[in-house]
């Protein structure tokens, strides 16, 4: 009875952020005795790293799933046979692997404000990001007859309430619906659930108001809608064509309740 061959390196699948699969073949000379099972070995990438064994007793199947691993880190995973009585050399090692794994679906946009063609959403981010950062979002809209994804990345921040309005992009008088998807470096995840519809319309207004509150100008104007609250002033749009008199008067109202904002911040 001799030592069995070393086996092939294993292959890895099904990576998560904390687990894996480890697939590997019978070695081809199991020196002259059936192998009784194989032992597995992991270890992160670098001159001071150690092997370790992952399983306490030989496997007896040609596949095992490793637990217990540490998110986002680079893993490579080695196996040797054993018969009745020897154990082979371990195998070369396996492709590097990062347990990481696409991040969750984040919460489905909410639709703050719509304004002509432009449209401001919010969501919340992901509740796991895979086991490593989330980098972007993708924003994604809908209507009636197509599908087609914002070429704009949306930048993670540490908040979880993630904001972006959507400029230059939609056509007037449109039902849309939208959804997103959180990015990291492993790839994109499912997209959300959908938005409710909303309807874009043509034309703008913009309102624009000091704290002073004895300048106030209404200009026409075809730029895309400003909210820009500063300690100087605040600026508010509302949709040209679809404004009357009672909606500029509220916009007034608006006007001076973020005066007084500002003046208590």
């Amino acid at each position: 009875m001799f030592h069995p061959d070393a086996p092939d390196p294993p292959v890895v699948s099904e990576v998560h952020a904390t687990s894996c699969t480890v697939t590997y073949k019978p070695p081809q000379y199991d020196g002259g005795a059936p192998v009784a099972g194989y032992i597995l070995e992991r270890h992160t990438p670098g001159p001071d790293s150690e092997w370790i064994t992952v399983n306490d007793s030989p496997v007896t199947d040609l596949q095992y799933t490793i637990d217990k691993l540490t998110p986002a880190t680079e893993y490579e995973f080695r196996v040797a046979a054993r018969n009745k009585k020897w154990i082979s050399h371990f195998s070369l090692m396996s492709p590097k692997i990062l347990t990481a794994e696409k991040p969750d679906k984040p919460g489905h946009p909410e639709v703050v404000q719509v304004i002509g063609t432009s449209v401001h959403l919010q969501w919340t981010a992901p509740c796991s990001d895979g086991g490593a950062a989330v980098t972007e979002y993708k924003v994604m809209y809908r209507t009636s007859e197509e599908m087609e994804e914002i070429s704009d990345s949306v930048a993670a921040t540490a908040e979880s309430l993630i904001s972006y309005t959507i400029r230059n992009v939609l056509q007037a008088n449109t039902k849309y619906r939208f959804a997103v998807a959180a990015v990291n470096r492993i790839g994109r995840g499912p997209w959300s659930e959908q938005s409710e519809d909303i309807n874009t319309f043509a034309g703008m207004l913009m309102f624009v108001c000091t704290l002073n509150l004895n300048v106030c100008l209404l200009l026409a104007t075809g730029m895309d809608w400003l909210l820009d609250r500063t300690v100087e002033s605040c600026s508010i749009g509302v949709a040209f064509g679809q404004s009357s008199f009672t909606d500029l008067a509220d916009l007034a109202q608006n006007c001076f309740l973020w005066r007084m904002m500002s003046m208590q911040s």
